[in-house]
Order: structure tokens, then C-alpha cells, then sequence
């Protein structure tokens, strides 16, 4: 798993950035990803009798909408994840499930005090 945050001030291109970085990665590892992704989902179930479901795109995720022109009228829409609801299952707090072998991608506006702060 690999997550990227993107850290800046309004307007300073941390979408743009960000979406670069998914397309680039959907274009030379979205195929294995999305292939290692299944078969650790389908290995979990054969060893543990579960139902966990695959992902039926590349497993990435983003906080922000974002749709990738990837082909002749093909397009990708990244898992959107609230930042929120990312972290270790617990009882304590909802958390979203996400597949293995994802990539997550989210951009964070710089706060007011954090910039007080430089």
C-alpha cells in the first residue's frame, strides 16, 4: 500500500499534481495492481471461508472527484475515500475497508495557524 498527501495552499496545484501522479501510476502499474489486489482477496477467502468482495477497478483511492481519460472514450474514476473514515478497523470509530495492493492519493489544504506557524 502506498499513500501520497499533498500538502499546500489553495490554488498552488495540489489537484493537478495529484491527479498526474494517479494517472502516471494507473498507466504503468494499474494492471498488476489491480491483478495482486484480487488474488490476496481470493487467497483471504479460499484460507479464511470469507466473502470479502474484489475490486472490479485498479484499486486506487482518492478524497477529492477526479475522472482519468485513459483511452478512446475510456475513462477512470478512482474508490473516492473520506479521509475521516481512513484507518485500522476498530470498535471506536466507523472506518471505510479498502482493498490490498491500493494506492491512495489525497490532497490536504494548508491551515490558516499552520501558516502563522512559518
Amino acid at each position: 500500500m502506498s499513500l501520497t498527501f499533498i500538502i499546500g495552499e489553495t490554488g498552488a496545484g495540489k489537484t493537478a499534481f495529484a491527479t498526474y501522479l494517479l494517472k502516471e501510476k494507473y498507466i504503468t502499474e494499474g494492471r498488476n495492481l489491480l491483478r495482486r489486489s484480487c488474488r490476496i482477496i481470493e487467497e483471504a477467502n479460499r484460507k479464511y471461508d470469507r466473502n470479502y468482495t474484489v475490486p472490479d477497478k485498479v484499486p486506487f483511492y482518492t478524497n477529492y472527484n477526479v475522472k482519468l481519460h485513459v483511452g478512446y472514450r475510456k475513462y477512470y474514476e478512482p474508490y473516492f475515500l473520506n479521509g475521516y473514515y481512513f484507518g485500522v478497523e476498530n470498535e471506536e470509530i466507523d472506518t471505510e475497508r479498502i482493498a490490498p495492493e491500493n494506492e491512495g492519493c489525497f490532497q490536504v489544504e494548508r491551515c490558516g495557524a499552520c501558516a502563522a506557524e512559518s
